[in-house]
């Protein structure tokens, strides 16, 4: 079976989209939505305007994390997870490399992280339904940074409502009742990561970059960055590597392999990386992006959306909950990374 996590499609750009118009309704609501749909089936990538997410708040998280990440290391490694299976806390720089979800090995990544799960918690009556307390620990904050700790909430639930209003943009680009996404994200395993990507003072080794060629697991993610030299990237069908630009005030959202697994192939999750600066700008060429991974709940039944399927559409993956599929993505690349 052909996978659904890269398209076969040709661009040379990523389209910019203004989401405004979206809630005025009438013909702007309508171009919206037909622009996102045509992003969705031919990229997997757009860039949108028209947020609604304050400035400031964007601003606060970029602050307080570069402030996290200019700390000595050892105060960083105080606000590691307690154990490696918990994808919260500091992973320092080279801990990691994104090639191993695709089953290659490379080189670590030229990064570190920060990594949050949802800021207010789940309902008792979830973590007793899903019976997994492991999925549930608290967050790990950095020691007397209370500001670090205000910042990256604020811009969680942030993000998390215009999460929300995407599904209900994807939700009409796919034909679908407005709200249709809104019941498989209320407990979700959404998270909240900044990654870090400091100058560059010596060579990489052959084969690495700032972050190795992957598609992301989940549903969609939504990325602000910056536009420092060495940035993010999407491949086409002809295995170019195009530029995503970066916008002042926008934020980059991609498909994830849930998402593509979910429209039954219509919607595509497309390979990407974050490329290394040229050698004349490597040494003034640090980056930072903060990356919201929308997941729905653990056990959101994920099977072919309606509108995607049907009798000359066959579906092409048996239903799964999104906590099985992540998981089994997960292991997957620890499994490569264990034999490397």
């Amino acid at each position: 079976m052909p996978s659904l996590a890269f398209n076969a499609v040709d661009f040379d750009r990523v389209p910019v989209i203004d989401l405004a118009p979206f809630a005025q309704g009438g013909t702007g609501r309508a171009q919206v939505v037909r622009a996102v749909a045509q992003a969705c089936e031919r990229i997997g990538f757009l860039v949108i305007a028209g947020h609604g997410v304050p400035a400031g708040v964007i601003a606060d998280v970029d602050t307080q994390s570069r402030r996290f990440f200019d700390l000595p290391i050892e105060k960083k490694l105080a606000a590691q997870p307690p154990g490696s299976a918990f994808s919260r806390g500091y992973t320092p720089y080279g801990r990691k490399a994104l090639s191993y979800t695709r089953g290659r090995e490379s080189p670590p990544d030229l990064r570190e992280t920060y990594t949050a799960v949802r800021v207010d918690g789940w309902a008792d009556e979830f973590k007793a339904r899903i019976g997994r307390p492991e999925l549930f620990h608290d967050n790990v904050w950095p020691p007397d940074m209370p500001e670090f700790k205000a910042a990256w909430v604020a811009y969680y639930r942030a993000l998390d409502r215009l999460s929300l209003q995407l599904g209900h943009v994807f939700a009409e680009a796919l034909g679908l009742p407005t709200t249709w996404f809104d019941d498989k994200f209320g407990q979700d395993m959404s998270k909240l990561m900044v990654a870090n990507y400091p100058v560059q003072d010596g060579t990489p080794a052959p084969g690495q970059l700032r972050a190795g060629a992957h598609t992301d697991y989940g549903s969609w993610t939504i990325i602000h960055q910056n536009a420092a030299a060495g940035g993010l990237q999407v491949c086409n069908s002809a295995g170019d590597w195009i530029d995503v630009p970066a916008i002042a005030n926008t934020f980059v959202v991609n498909l994830g392999d849930l998402m593509a697994r979910w429209t039954n192939g219509r919607w595509v999750s497309t390979l990407h990386r974050v490329a290394n600066p040229s050698a004349e700008l490597a040494g003034r060429a640090r980056r930072q992006s903060v990356i919201f991974f929308a997941n729905p709940n653990f056990d959101a039944l994920i099977e072919c959306i309606p509108t995607c399927i049907g009798p000359d559409r066959p579906a092409r993956e048996p239903p799964i909950t999104a906590g099985e599929h992540l998981h089994a993505q997960l292991a997957k690349a620890l499994a490569m990374k264990a034999r490397a």
